[in-house]
């Protein structure tokens, strides 16, 4: 119940995000591409900012605050930590959330036209696999509803 929560949450923050977040221009050091941290852990890795400082009203912060009592999160906008709640260095407990990082994952890939859309055969990047593993898509995979067995 409390991933349903989470997640709904977060695709609320996503759509009410643009909405609350107010006008911002992108430097050019911002419009580069994608960002990924470095590695590491600690929270001491991420490019940290206040809200006003990538052009996010401060008051959408606690906004979401209220919504998500008690969960663990981290709002990052245009590449910089903006917001930390939570110690990220605790494993929880989740059901299903491998669906969500496979739909991220390949959702990315799409974006950045490695993958061409989630109707591809996976057998295009995997090719010893055999029978109807090899005729499973994207969108398989992304659903967990390719057959495939998990170690």
């Amino acid at each position: 119940m409390r991933c349903i929560q989470y997640l709904t949450c977060l695709a609320a923050g996503l759509m009410l995000f643009p909405l609350s977040a107010g006008p911002f221009q992108m430097q050019d050091s911002q419009a580069r591409g994608i960002y990924f941290p470095p590695p590491g852990q600690s929270i001491a890795n991420q490019d940290c900012r206040e809200p006003e400082a990538v052009g996010m009203n401060p008051e959408f912060i606690a906004r979401i605050k209220e919504r998500m009592k008690g969960n663990r999160w981290a709002l990052w906008r245009h590449g910089y930590l903006v917001f930390v709640n939570g110690d990220f260095n605790k494993n929880t407990e989740v059901a299903s959330l491998r669906k969500t990082w496979h739909a991220l994952t390949v959702g990315a890939a799409i974006g950045q036209d490695r993958i061409p859309s989630v109707h591809q055969q996976i057998g295009v990047w995997c090719e010893e696999l055999t029978g109807k593993d090899a005729e499973a898509t994207w969108w398989h995979v992304i659903t967990q509803t390719s057959g495939f067995d998990y170690p």
